[in-house]
């Protein structure tokens, strides 16, 4: 069974995950959640957007794959990097967002080991959407107010609620 992706207006999506501070049995969840994602053709996925209450996401993009447990997001260049960027809790929709060029990534992955990723580009976009995630932060959020007003506005025509 596919677990349920959260849409927009769920309270879900707007909570922080708790720290995970016993990894053990984390494969179950690691495996649902890498399903959910390529079911919905995604490169990323955090587990408050399946309702899951654990700090952890998992990504696969350009022959990377994995899984952060208790992620640590660090801007190594800052330089704002403008392209188009989706959400699976956000379906049908994309907007011109913003997002620092590099990233230092650190946590462990679902057996405990270290992690510790720097990236550049479009994985380093990834990173920082599914951080935001789990800061429940979504991807209007890094809209310039006026975009924001227009994005809410265009999520309430597509009956999710706010």
């Amino acid at each position: 069974m596919i677990l349920p992706i959260r849409l927009y207006g769920d309270p879900v999506l707007r909570t922080k995950p708790k720290v995970v501070s016993e990894i053990a049995n984390l494969e179950g969840v690691v495996e649902q959640m890498f399903a959910v994602m390529y079911h919905l053709e995604g490169v990323g996925l955090a587990s408050n957007q399946v309702g899951i209450d654990k700090r952890m996401f998992v990504y696969e993009f350009g022959g990377m794959r994995g899984v952060v447990v208790n992620p640590i997001l660090e801007i190594t260049n800052d330089t704002p990097v403008v392209l188009p960027e989706g959400c699976l809790s956000v379906p049908m929709r994309g907007w011109q967002v913003p997002r620092a060029y590099a990233v230092h990534l650190t946590g462990t992955d679902e057996h405990g080991e270290p992690v510790s990723i720097h990236a550049e580009g479009m994985l380093a976009r990834i990173f920082q959407h599914e951080v935001d995630h789990l800061e429940g932060g979504l991807l209007i959020d890094r809209l310039p107010e006026g975009e924001r007003r227009h994005a809410k506005v265009a999520l309430r025509g597509k009956n999710l609620p706010e």
